[in-house]
């Protein structure tokens, strides 16, 4: 799930980051399948959360509420000042492949390392069963 929702994520943003005059209808349908791509990811995290914080959830739910709060402060504030900076309206766009980018490989690791801790627990587990 996580794979193809960054998948999605990356075929949105290239279009709008690449091409310097795309035509409304198309612009307009990137971008809500961008935000669309953006509440699935959300509802992944959700899943990700309690699938591997079952014990703190609410502290992690939490703190990831906070973080997205932040990100969505931040993000357009972001969108409209490197669009005034730059005159380029794919200087945002670049930004948030980026950020997305940055993202994907910090869940990635920690998904991995999720997974190694929870093979070695299996490891444990049946080396004193056995």
């Amino acid at each position: 799930m996580m794979y193809s929702f960054f998948t999605t994520l990356t075929l949105c943003l290239l279009p709008l980051t690449f091409i310097t005059e795309l035509p409304l209808w198309l612009f307009s349908a990137l971008t809500t399948i961008l935000g669309v791509v953006m509440g699935i990811g959300n509802l992944t995290v959700c899943k990700f959360i309690t699938d591997y914080y079952s014990t703190d959830v609410g502290a992690v739910r939490g703190l990831v509420g906070t973080i997205r709060d932040v990100g969505g402060f931040i993000l357009p504030l972001a969108h409209a000042y490197l669009s005034a900076w730059t005159a380029s309206a794919q200087t945002p766009f670049i930004m948030l492949s980026a950020v997305a980018a940055v993202i994907f490989l910090w869940m990635h690791v920690v998904v991995l390392g999720l997974k190694r801790g929870e093979s070695r627990k299996n490891q444990v587990k049946q080396a004193i069963t056995a």
